[in-house]
């Protein structure tokens, strides 16, 4: 197996790739090179793609079976959509992956309005500062959290994100692109209103959905050594 690690000297990190191999049935690091620091690293980024890619795994097993991984890290928001249709088959995909988000009790909170007529396509885009992101979108899919089907509202909610989330993965793999509009939630009773929702039916997000333009996207990662603690609050975590 072959993987980045990062190692905190001085406090500034510095990479390395490490293989290693399972001997006499333990797993053993037979080598190691040193990259440099992270100022190199970045401008070795720049100039290799193949790098890029693998500092963007930070430290994730480089594997022949990494797909669920490289979608996670492939991902990117898309607001610019071609005019091609999204199939009836890939929406199921999609709302399959969604429907199968974990959620507390299995009491799958999640509802989803499926849309697709431009007329309606074009009302829903006017409840929100990106009205040209959403009237570009042949599809758009609308979340909601059934308040009636409801056992504890953080929980819900939490599992409302992991049904999106899923989603969102899902129309990565089938190589599309999405985005979550979250800012529209501002106008949720008009979007309600729109589509006829009952009183239950609480907004959680739109995506806008469709064949992405092809263009680079990036979308920068704190440091691990940033977001994560070891056992306890303020030791770093370096592993």
């Amino acid at each position: 197996m072959v993987f980045l690690k990062k190692k905190l000297i001085n406090g500034k990190p510095y990479w390395y790739i490490v293989k290693t191999a399972r001997v006499d049935g333990k797993v053993k690091t037979v080598s190691q090179v040193y990259l440099g620091n992270a100022e190199k690293i970045l401008e070795m980024k720049r100039q290799c793609e193949s790098l890029t890619h693998e500092i963007r795994r930070e430290m994730m097993p480089v594997t022949e079976n990494s797909k669920v991984i490289d979608t996670i890290l492939n991902r990117r928001s898309v607001r610019e959509f071609t005019d091609s249709p999204v199939s009836a088959e890939d929406i199921n995909i999609i709302l399959n992956a969604g429907r199968w988000a974990p959620s507390g009790l299995n009491n799958q909170p999640w509802r989803f309005i499926v849309i697709r007529e431009k007329e309606t396509i074009m009302q829903v885009s006017e409840c929100t500062h990106y009205t040209k992101v959403v009237a570009g979108a042949p599809l758009l899919i609308a979340v909601y959290l059934d308040g009636e089907n409801s056992y504890n509202y953080t929980k819900d909610v939490q599992a409302v994100g992991a049904a999106i989330q899923n989603m969102l993965l899902a129309v990565c793999e089938l190589g599309l692109g999405a985005v979550w509009l979250g800012e529209i939630l501002k106008q949720g009773e008009k979007v309600n209103s729109i589509l006829e929702c009952p009183e239950s039916f609480e907004l959680m997000a739109v995506l806008a959905i469709g064949e992405p333009v092809r263009k680079e996207r990036t979308s920068p990662r704190k440091e691990l050594n940033e977001l994560v603690f070891e056992e306890k609050y303020g030791k770093v975590w370096e592993g």
